[in-house]
């Protein structure tokens, strides 16, 4: 019985045994291939969903026309990256800083602070801000924040604050937060 299991897997000897390998190998690589060709196509399709065209602006127009929800080039906001996404009727952007300075962070801020769209993620992962400093989110509509890994130690008085009602998430995680400023 287990010889039988070893030469239909293509493994067991003799003739009959090298062909069914051959076909094996055969309909495994046809099902790679497949597989290939179905996530390429899920890749493509999401991406002209999203709107995410790499090294292009994002721009996705949901509804009235005369709103559109655009990343700003990817120049202006390196090292950090941005794509479009859209929920139902509603986009926001998806804004991703990895191994970025303050100084960097605080340019990305600025450029998207001028666009006024919504950030549905921010996320700032293994970056150096040892400081977030007073009023570094106003003026940007953010729903979930995550600030992991990125050397903070301190919170000042009104830098989260300014974020208002709209934050629906805050992940603070992995940090070195010893001080947060009285409200």
């Amino acid at each position: 019985m287990a010889g039988a299991a070893l030469r239909v897997s293509g493994v067991g000897e003799g003739s009959r045994g090298r062909r069914a390998g051959a076909s094996g190998r055969k309909s495994q690589q046809q099902r790679s291939w497949w597989l290939y060709v179905c996530l390429s196509v899920v890749v493509f399709v999401s991406q002209g969903a999203l709107g995410a065209a790499a090294g292009d602006r994002s721009i996705v127009n949901v509804g009235d026309s005369s709103r559109m929800t655009q990343c700003p080039s990817v120049h202006e906001i390196a090292p950090c990256a941005c794509r479009v996404m859209t929920k139902g009727k509603e986009s926001g952007l998806d804004i991703v800083c990895d191994n970025a300075d303050q100084k960097h962070v605080r340019n990305a801020l600025d450029v998207l602070k001028k666009n006024h769209n919504t950030i549905y993620w921010m996320k700032f992962r293994s970056c150096n801000l040892q400081r977030l400093s007073d009023y570094l989110f106003l003026g940007l509509d953010v729903r979930h924040l995550n600030i992991i890994r990125s050397n903070v130690s301190t919170i000042e008085r009104s830098s989260l604050s300014a974020l208002g009602s709209n934050l629906l998430a805050l992940d603070l995680s992995n940090n070195n937060i010893r001080t947060v400023s009285k409200v």
